[in-house]
């Protein structure tokens, strides 16, 4: 059995990415997201984890998909 030497990001590595590079202030990406600013503050700091809803919030609103991983079964 073959392992990737590359693991896939995890959904908090994939959204701290999306927010850190999509050039836009924190302010500006909670208040376009619907999410408290505290609450992303937080998160970008890994102080706290966010809630399943706002984590939908972020997706929705830089257009990401969650998607299966490939596990290689076969």
């Amino acid at each position: 059995m073959s392992q990737k030497s590359e693991t896939s990001p995890t959904l908090s590595e994939t959204l701290r990415g999306a927010i850190l590079t999509s050039g836009q202030s924190v302010n500006a990406v909670a208040t376009g997201a619907g999410v408290p600013q505290p609450a992303l503050h937080w998160f970008l700091h890994r102080q706290r984890g966010l809630t399943l809803r706002s984590a939908e919030k972020l997706l929705d609103y830089f257009g990401l998909v969650v998607r299966p991983r490939d596990l290689g079964g076969g």
